[in-house]
Formats: C-alpha cells, sequence, structure tokens
C-alpha cells in the first residue's frame, strides 16, 4: 500500500468543478468546512441513513475528514426532492426474482437482481506471496432507502487468511468504467467508524459512489505490489420505475401500438382509430393523420413507426405496406408493399428496415423502396426469431430484434447478417414474450414483456432492462398494471421511460 505524498494528495484532490461522488460536474455546489465541494443532492444522500434528514455529520469523500452538513432549509428541500425523484423509494417493485439465465455470452452470476455482483478474480501474472487473492474481496453493495447511493468496499488478506489492517494515511487507486465507456479514477481510503476510536477495527477500504445513469458499472482495483494483478466487481443500476403521468388516458386513444420521440414531441400509432397522433409532452395534440387513408388503400392498421428529419415512416398491417407521412407536404402515401404481416420497423441514413412476423425475417429495403436483401429465417436457433415484432438500430449500427415467441432479444451485425447477441427474457421461473423495444443513449435495451401463461383477466405484464453486453438491470411495472402491452420509447432529456398500454387505450411514463 502506498501513502500519499503532499504532490500526489494535491492531485487527488477532487477539483471544485467535479463532484467527487457522481464524478461528473457539480449542481448545486456545497462547500464542506474542510474546503471540499459537492452536489447537495449527492451529500444529501451519504448524509441520511433514511427518507428523512437525521444526521448533519457526514465524511468528507476526499479528505474523509468529519464535518457538519448543514444547508439552508430551502437548498436541502430541494435536494431531497432532487435525490427522491432519481428513485422512488415509496414504491416496492411486485417483481424481482432474479432472472433463471442471463445473455448466452455471459457467466451467471448469484446476488440481487438490483445492482450486485459477486467478485471476480482475474489473474494475469503469478500471485504476489503476500497476498491471499481468494480471500481478499471486492464488494458492492447499496442503500435502497437512500437515493441509489453504492459503498465499494475492498478488504485484503495474507496467506494466513488474516485481513490486513490498512495504515490510516494508505490509500488504494481504483478506476470505474461507465456505461458510456468513459474511465473515471477513485481512491479507495481506509474505512473509520465515526462512533468507534479503535484503529484495528479500521479492515477495509471504502468509497462511496453515486451513479448517475442507469447501466453497468465496472471497477477495477489494482492491488498494491502487483502492478498488473486486478479485482474486478460490477455495478449494475436498476431503473427506479416511478410513475410520472398517464397522457390523457381512454378518452383519446383506443387500443394504441408504438411510439416514437422526435424533437420532443411522442408520435403515436392509434390502432383502433385508423391514425396517427403527434402529441406534446404533455399529451396535448399537435397533428393527426391517417383518418383518410392514402388513393387505392383501405382504412389503415398502424402497427409501429420510425421517423428522421424529413418524414415518418409506419408499418401497416391492414393493407400490407409501409406508408409514409412527408412532413414538408404533410401528406401521407403509399412508400412500399411488403411482406404478409409488416411489424416493427428501424431506419438508419440509407435503409429502412421492416420486420415480418409470419415470415420471421426482416426485410432490408434502400430509401427508394427497393428490397435488397433479408435478415434472420424462421426458427429456434441462434440466428433464426420467430414472430418478430419490434426493431431497433443501435449507436453501433446492429440491428436489435424482439423475437418474441423465442422469448427473447437477438442483437445481429448487419455487415455478416449473424447473430451477435442472445438475451433470454426470462425470469421468476418463466419465459416471457418480448414485444416493444427501445434503447437509450447508452444501448441499454427496455422491452415490453408479456408472460406466456398470461390471461387477460389475471395479465403478467412487465418491463425489462438490459445492459448492452445483455446483463440484466431490473424491471418496472406492477402484476396487473398493464393490459396487452405493446410499444416503448426512453426520453433521455426527461430521464422518462413512456409505455403503450394497449388494451388499457393508454399511454404512461416511468421515471428512471
Amino acid at each position: 500500500m502506498r501513502k500519499p505524498s503532499s504532490q500526489s494528495s494535491s492531485a487527488s484532490n477532487t477539483q471544485d468543478d467535479q463532484c467527487p461522488l457522481h464524478l461528473d460536474t457539480v449542481q448545486d455546489a456545497y462547500r464542506l468546512p474542510c474546503g471540499h465541494t459537492a452536489c447537495q443532492e449527492c451529500l444529501y444522500a451519504i448524509a441520511t441513513a433514511s427518507r428523512k434528514f437525521r444526521r448533519p455529520h457526514i465524511t468528507c469523500p476526499v479528505c474523509q475528514k468529519t464535518s457538519m452538513f448543514e444547508p439552508e432549509q430551502k437548498d436541502l428541500e430541494d435536494a431531497q426532492i432532487r435525490a427522491e425523484s432519481r428513485c422512488d423509494l415509496s414504491r416496492t417493485p411486485s417483481i424481482s426474482e432474479e432472472p433463471r439465465s442471463r445473455s448466452s455470452s455471459l457467466s451467471s452470476y448469484g446476488g440481487s437482481p438490483s445492482i450486485l455482483h459477486p467478485t471476480r478474480h482475474r489473474y494475469s501474472m503469478e500471485i504476489n506471496e503476500s497476498l491471499d487473492m481468494d480471500a481478499s474481496k471486492l464488494t458492492i453493495s447499496n442503500d435502497p432507502m437512500v437515493n441509489k447511493r453504492v459503498t465499494i468496499t475492498l478488504s485484503l488478506c495474507d496467506r494466513d487468511g488474516k485481513v490486513i489492517i490498512p495504515n490510516s494515511n494508505a490509500y488504494i487507486r481504483a478506476t470505474i468504467l461507465f456505461p458510456d465507456q468513459q474511465l473515471k479514477e477513485i481512491e479507495l481510503f481506509p474505512y473509520r467508524p465515526q462512533s468507534l476510536g479503535n484503529r484495528d477495527l479500521t479492515r477495509s477500504f471504502e468509497k462511496v459512489f453515486i451513479p448517475q445513469s442507469v447501466g453497468k458499472y465496472e471497477v477495477d482495483v489494482s492491488v498494491p505490489g502487483n502492478s498488473k494483478e486486478h479485482i474486478l466487481a460490477f455495478i449494475l443500476v436498476k431503473p427506479s420505475g416511478g410513475k410520472v403521468f398517464d397522457l390523457r388516458g381512454m378518452s383519446k386513444f383506443k387500443n394504441p401500438h408504438d411510439i416514437f420521440l422526435t424533437g420532443g414531441q411522442y408520435v403515436i400509432t392509434d390502432k383502433g382509430n385508423h391514425r396517427i397522433i403527434v402529441t406534446d409532452r404533455e399529451g396535448v395534440v399537435q397533428m393527426e393523420f391517417g383518418s383518410t387513408p392514402p388513393k387505392g388503400l383501405k382504412r389503415i392498421g398502424p402497427f409501429a413507426i420510425a421517423g428522421d428529419p424529413g418524414a415518418y415512416y409506419v408499418t401497416d398491417d391492414a393493407n400490407k405496406c409501409v406508408l409514409q407521412f412527408v412532413r414538408t407536404t404533410a401528406k401521407l402515401r403509399l412508400w412500399a408493399k411488403v411482406g404478409p404481416s409488416p411489424t416493427g420497423i428501424a431506419l438508419d441514413i440509407e435503409h429502412v428496415y421492416v420486420a415480418d412476423a409470419k415470415e420471421s425475417n426482416v426485410r432490408v429495403f434502400n430509401r427508394h423502396a427497393q428490397q435488397l436483401y433479408t435478415i434472420a429465417y424462421p426458427g429456434i436457433l441462434e440466428g433464426a426469431v420467430s414472430y418478430p415484432w419490434f426493431i431497433k438500430i443501435n449507436s453501433k449500427g446492429n440491428l436489435v430484434i424482439s423475437d418474441r415467441n423465442n422469448c427473447r432479444i437477438q442483437i445481429f451485425d448487419l455487415q455478416s447478417k449473424k447473430s451477435l447477441l442472445v438475451i433470454p427474457t426470462e425470469f421468476a421461473g418463466k419465459r416471457w414474450h418480448c414485444r416493444g423495444l427501445a434503447l437509450d443513449r447508452l444501448d441499454n435495451i427496455y422491452v415490453t414483456c408479456r408472460r406466456r401463461d398470461s390471461w387477460r383477466i389475471c395479465s403478467k405484464e412487465t418491463i425489462m432492462v438490459f445492459s448492452t453486453t445483455g446483463d440484466y438491470l431490473g424491471n418496472f411495472g406492477e402484476l396487473g398494471e398493464f393490459n396487452y402491452i405493446r410499444g416503448i420509447t426512453i426520453d433521455d432529456d426527461q430521464a422518462t421511460a413512456v409505455v403503450v398500454d394497449g388494451a388499457n387505450h393508454r399511454i404512461k411514463g416511468y421515471r428512471l
């Protein structure tokens, strides 16, 4: 273990423009008596042991000095509201069982699905004789009653199995790989209980961390004396799933199917009313089209929708085609005739992708409505699909398919047309049909699911969330809350998931 020099100590001090807890720009800065600065919201999260503010004493996350945390009452209330709004603490998740299986490309882990995975040890050189790496532990735990506070704890053991008591001046460097692949350095300091003065009780290094977004965080600790030896652990941060709005309710929609966010507006396929509705974030209708079908077509049955700055593209399963709404002319026209049962649709710069449920494939068109090739084929093997519903293109240019009847998500490479990753939608010992699909800015996958044994009188439906590598991050939505759940979109600016609750004829929003 290293003793920090004055130079390294000053370099390790957190700058005023970066919060030492969530490792990003400080918001509503609060300066502690020791001189270090952090967000009031983050300090509130580590200063409270319950939802009520009770303990004004906190330990500085930089220098470990104990000091008072006494913001103005109004600032404290604002920090409390913001901290609790990111995690709806009053709601008890209705479905919290651990999934039985995970992505086929990952090992199976134990532990709680909410945030904790067991330690993994990775050896790249001969183990130092003074340390027992199997006995040493890097653990990650969270306090669900205090926002999303995560405590990272490292304990080291010698060859006799005894815990090494860290020197009070020592610290250990570690790094956190964020879901967006940013790598940030942290320092683990000796844990010193405030109420106990016995130095021998200091048996571990700790760091409190406040994750700011849903996803997978990787913690990597370099073991002292072994520059190539590492201990790894993962933080899986799940969405809170707090309900924020119910968009206009049953009076406005009839059997809606999909929702698409563009320019701060929601575009919704209102299938039962044979139209597409454009609303603002408050649900006020800005425009609607499709009630009068294009010439030569019967009343439309809009299923899924995608768009770019120039036009919206809608799959119409009543006319077995794709419709195009050109924004500049405000006209709806037939774009292309497709397969017998068009469902999901997605776009990239050059192509339009259309899923077909009955043929169990995805047709690829150029922007001139000419079919180029197909992806996937009917079946249950990897690379095959059965009744695909919604599809998306992620930031890497890969195709994400909701493989409904196979109860899984598949990610395809568009160059090789091969499946890269299979993510089963299974937990609580049951298989779940995957339906709607959405991606956030970090490519986390949100999928609306309905259990295979669900009946209309007792609907078992939820929204599952997976990381881009297939790790299960959690779920939200109570049993019986939805009835034929369908499309979903992610509003990253508002940190909200907006869900189509089809047979209940409504749109619902959930805080992430």
